[in-house]
């Protein structure tokens, strides 16, 4: 969008620089009389309205539109409909975090902490917890 107002601007430049050139040669050239010019000493010239020609803004927009790649649509299609949105990627770590943990790997009291008070028990020590976390379902045998 940036590059698009820089072309406009740009245009609208060159359409000023050559206005400015032909006012600026057109007083020369229609120079008023010395009677005129002392009867009204206090009347300035009247600037010069602003004009950029059609055919100008035409082709610094169309310069614009073939320099800019193509929009993107506000659609997606494909797989990314499915992952990539952080609704997606919250709601996979929601389940990942849920599921119910093999009993033969580290994780198996994730849902079932091995503790005696405020002393945690780790290694072949914490055999009853795993025991009782199959009973209870808390972690699954394969």
């Amino acid at each position: 969008m940036q590059s698009a107002i820089a072309g406009l601007v740009i245009a609208v430049n060159l359409a000023l620089a050559g206005g400015a050139v032909a006012s600026e040669a057109a007083p020369a050239a229609t120079a008023p009389p010395a009677a005129a010019a002392a009867a009204a000493p206090a009347a300035a010239p009247a600037p010069a309205p602003f004009y950029v020609p059609d055919a100008v803004i035409k082709q610094a927009i169309s310069d614009v539109l073939h320099a800019e790649a193509a929009p993107v649509s506000a659609f997606k299609s494909g797989p990314e409909i499915y992952s990539g949105d952080p609704t997606s990627a919250r709601m996979t770590a929601a389940f990942n975090q849920a599921r119910v943990p093999d009993c033969l790997h580290d994780n198996a009291l994730k849902h079932q902490p091995a503790h005696i008070g405020p002393i945690g028990v780790v290694g072949p020590l914490s055999l009853p917890w795993v025991i009782s976390a199959v009973l209870r379902g808390k972690c699954s045998l394969p």
